[in-house]
């Protein structure tokens, strides 16, 4: 089981840098598009319509490393006050009902997606795309972030038979303040790492 979830955070890992690399080249194609339409007085006729689909390609395909990372927004104010056992059990349930949720998403999702197959639906751009093509694509990303929450939640359910709650807290616990300024500070750190090799190399 541990090398199944090792390997689907890996998979996760590389999904979300293709998103990275598909916001980084959004952010160029609309920086092209002001320019063009300020100085060319020309336009792509398609920039809206496409960097609409590179955020709901990033948001589908990328929420699987935010679960990995624990990064999914989290209100804990009675969470932080109770027992280890207890946050770990309610880690679990949460996980649970996450997939619940999701399930019901990529129902819907499918859904809609073979209507489109079988109208042949067109955006309403003058780019037409037909809409099965993002479509597809956006749930895969459901699809795909849901295998990691089955992945993560038989993980975790797992350890809390076993009684491994530091497992469970470590795969699905809400982040300390503590472990938030750790990260924090070892990003900042391996920057400025970085920085000092390139001043050093050139």
């Amino acid at each position: 089981m541990v090398d199944i979830v090792r390997k689907t955070e890996a998979a996760s890992k590389v999904a979300v840098y293709i998103c990275g690399t598909l916001l980084i080249m959004t952010s160029f194609l609309v920086c092209f598009e002001v320019i063009a339409r300020k100085l060319l007085h020309y336009s792509l006729q398609g920039t809206d319509e496409l960097t609409g689909y590179a955020m709901a390609f990033t948001i589908a395909w990328g929420s699987g490393y935010a679960l990995f990372s624990r990064s999914h927004i989290r209100v804990d104010v009675v969470y932080v006050l109770l027992s280890k056992r207890l946050r770990a059990v309610l880690d679990v349930i949460a996980l649970f009902v996450f997939g619940a949720v999701i399930v019901v998403l990529c129902r819907y999702s499918v859904q809609l997606l073979l209507e489109s197959w079988e109208y042949g639906s067109k955006s309403l751009t003058p780019m037409r795309t037909p809409l099965v093509i993002p479509q597809s694509i956006w749930f895969g990303g459901m699809m795909f972030f849901l295998i990691c929450i089955i992945v993560l939640f038989l993980k975790t359910a797992q350890s809390l038979i076993a009684g491994d709650i530091a497992t469970v807290r470590r795969l699905a616990g809400a982040k300390s303040i503590s472990e938030e300024v750790e990260e924090e500070t070892r990003q900042v750190l391996s920057k400025s790492q970085h920085g000092q090799s390139e001043g050093t190399a050139s």
